[in-house]
């Protein structure tokens, strides 16, 4: 197989993927991201693998390179992500599989709304978060099949999930706002509340 992942950052699935795969590529907008991707790659002493800097709205390969296709963790950055998965089907070969995990709505449009503010607040480059219908229905509307469709829910702190990126004080602060107004509206308990109080 060869396999591209789009959005791929620090390249770890890159990399993990061609202990398998005949050969590997990730492509992503960040420079720093690429440049941590290719000293892992130095370090494991990977040879079938590559990393790409470049908009994955408009990729660089011809049709049908790939017969993997991976999306993990990114379509919630993707203001045009119609654009992003046709790419993907087009670089995928005919009989290939396309797979996308990453963040979705919550079933009540206020507190999707509320999760997406505070994403936007940790993490500027986050767009929106897509429900679970609409990443089902850009497969469907090109014709392919949905092999397999998996919801895992987990709990994390605040402070873990700021971490993954570097916020400002001021949004620091908008932050720790909105989580407190959200913890004291019953509506919310399900999904933003205090553990072992």
């Amino acid at each position: 197989d060869t396999v591209l992942d789009v959005g791929c950052a620090a390249g770890a699935f890159v990399l993990f993927g061609s202990e398998m795969a005949r050969f590997t590529v990730g492509v992503d907008i960040s420079g720093k991201q690429l440049q941590l991707a290719q000293e892992r790659m130095r370090t494991q002493n990977t040879t079938n693998a590559l990393f790409i800097q470049g908009n994955v709205e408009q990729m660089p390969f011809p049709d049908g390179s790939f017969s993997r296709m991976l999306c993990k963790s990114s379509f919630h950055h993707f203001g045009n992500f119609q654009v992003v998965f046709d790419e993907m089907s087009r670089c995928c070969t005919p009989g290939g599989l396309i797979c996308i995990t990453d963040l979705t709505t919550y079933d009540l449009p206020h507190i999707t709304m509320l999760i997406d503010e505070i994403d936007r607040l940790i993490d500027v480059s986050h767009h929106r978060r897509l429900s679970t219908e609409e990443i089902n229905r850009l497969y469907l509307d090109k014709g392919m099949e949905v092999l397999e469709a998996r919801i895992t829910e987990s709990n994390h702190s605040i402070r873990e999930y700021q971490s993954h990126a570097i916020q400002t004080p001021e949004n620091g602060v908008k932050i720790t706002e909105l989580i407190k107004k959200a913890l004291v509206r019953p509506d919310m308990q399900p999904y933003i509340f205090i553990e072992n109080r």
